[in-house]
This record gives structure tokens, C-alpha cells and sequence, in this order.
């Protein structure tokens, strides 16, 4: 549900209070939840929907999605870079977010979509 409101904010068919509500609904299934991986899928979604009413829960749908999967968000960020890479105006924007949410040591060293190493300085 979360995930299907989340599309729907995007092209326009729902209201920001609608997807309000079904982040409250995820994080409510998430609560629920006793496996994990279910508990971070939940939660992964609820900060998707999220979005719609602040930008900076997208980074919690990559910080969920990454513990749902096992992988360092930083490890979970690359692989969805090297994939399906953001506009080149966002990726130091998408990098600078996640290093204050997880903090500077978990993204002291990190490889780009094109594996090279890159360190906080040259980020």
C-alpha cells in the first residue's frame, strides 16, 4: 500500500496527507512485524511514502532497505548507484545526507558506480 501511494504521489493522483497516512500505516506494520527483515521492509516503505511530505526520509528507505537486504547502507547505496544512478547533480547531495545519517565513520571509505576509491576528502 505505502509503496503504490508513494508512486501515485508522484505522478500527482494523491494528496501529501494521503501518503501521510500510509506511512503511518507501514510504521504501524512495521511495529507488528516480528521477523527483521519484514520490520526493515516496513519501515523501508513507510520512509518512501514519507518522502512525499519531507525529502529527507528518502534516506531512510535506503538506510531500511540496505538492514532489510544485510548490507551497510553505504554498501546498499553504491549497488543502487552503480545500477540506477541518480542525476550526477544529486549524487554528492544523496552522499552528504546519508553521511549524517549514519555518520562519518560507517562513509569513511566508499567506492563510486565506476568502483573507484574515494575517501571523506574526496568526496
Amino acid at each position: 500500500m505505502a509503496i503504490e501511494t508513494a508512486r501515485a504521489w508522484a505522478r500527482g493522483e494523491v494528496t501529501v496527507g494521503a501518503a501521510q497516512k500510509a506511512s503511518i500505516a507501514a510504521h504501524a506494520a512495521a511495529r507488528e512485524a516480528i521477523h527483521a527483515p519484514a520490520i526493515a521492509a516496513a519501515r523501508a516503505a513507510g520512509h518512501a511514502v514519507a518522502t512525499a511530505h519531507m525529502a529527507d526520509h528518502s534516506l531512510g528507505s535506503l538506510i531500511y532497505g540496505a538492514k532489510c537486504v544485510g548490507e551497510s547502507p553505504a554498501v546498499f547505496l553504491l549497488n543502487i548507484m552503480a545500477t540506477c544512478p541518480p542525476p550526477e547533480h544529486l549524487c554528492d547531495l544523496v552522499v552528504s545526507g546519508l553521511r549524517g545519517k549514519i555518520g562519518e565513520a560507517a562513509m569513511q571509505t566508499w567506492n563510486t558506480p565506476d568502483q573507484t576509491t574515494r575517501s571523506q576528502s574526496d568526496a
